[in-house]
């Protein structure tokens, strides 16, 4: 598949090596992405229920949902 393909080439990054912490959102392609660089790093992923897709809109009213 293309997309673990690119999400494993990712995990090679020279700036995603060392990390002692992991986060990502509670999407399957973000957490597939971040497996391969937790697997790399040997750290677990955190996953955060707050971490989601751009809001779009008007930003008064996204400014409520704070």
């Amino acid at each position: 598949m293309q997309g673990e393909e690119k999400a494993k080439n990712l995990s090679e990054l020279a700036e995603l090596q060392n990390i002692d912490v992991l986060f990502s959102s509670n999407y399957v392609r973000a957490i597939s992405t971040a497996k391969y660089i937790g697997d790399k790093n040997h750290i677990a992923i955190n996953i955060d229920d707050r971490i989601g897709e751009r809001r779009l809109g008007d930003l008064k009213e996204l400014e409520n949902l704070r």
